[in-house]
């Protein structure tokens, strides 16, 4: 099957050209034309430059005022402890039902 677009021959039942990848079968003939090797044509439009999208600014957040009185006591200190008290007691108890 000749392509109407570019006249290269493509397999017999072929949907699209395999050469320039135009719509085979259509009885209408496209839009555009593939310009010969060798001649001169107009240069491409340019593409536009993207367009940058506008950041939005971050929605303020109130904080509350500095607190005036003593700082808490670390939990984390104390909550770390407690898993090491735990492991010597688990040991200990296996050490005693091998015995």
């Amino acid at each position: 099957m000749k392509c109407p677009a570019c006249g290269n021959e493509n397999q017999p039942g072929a949907k699209f050209c395999v050469h320039c990848g135009i719509v085979l079968g259509t009885a209408s003939a496209p839009a555009w034309t593939a310009a010969p090797a060798g001649s001169a044509s107009a240069p491409a439009p340019r593409p536009a430059a993207p367009v940058q999208p506008t950041p939005t600014p971050a929605p303020s957040v109130a904080r509350p005022a500095a607190a005036t009185g003593p700082a808490p006591a670390p939990a984390a200190a104390a909550a770390a402890a407690a898993p090491e008290s735990t492991r010597k007691a688990g040991l200990m108890i296996a050490v005693i039902a091998l015995l």
